[in-house]
């Protein structure tokens, strides 16, 4: 799940401080996710989906369909 959050990001064009203001997630809690320090929880997913209603959870979650569109859990 790590890499598709890194990959929401820079499809949004954001930086790690921008993403984290939008989501909500501390830019340390990022910052850990993306060195590989702490693994991505289910509470960053649904912060990343309150942010980007259009995100499919079933992608950001276990990497199937697309990134964004036909919509997952809600």
């Amino acid at each position: 799940m790590k890499n598709r959050i890194q990959q929401v990001m820079l499809n949004r064009g954001m930086s790690q401080k921008e993403f984290s203001r939008a989501t909500g997630i501390s830019p340390a809690s990022l910052s850990s996710i993306f060195n590989g320090r702490t693994a991505p929880t289910i509470k960053h997913a649904d912060a990343l989906h309150r942010a980007f209603k259009e995100l499919n959870m079933s992608w950001l979650i276990f990497g199937e369909g697309e990134m964004y569109g036909t919509p997952g859990m809600s």
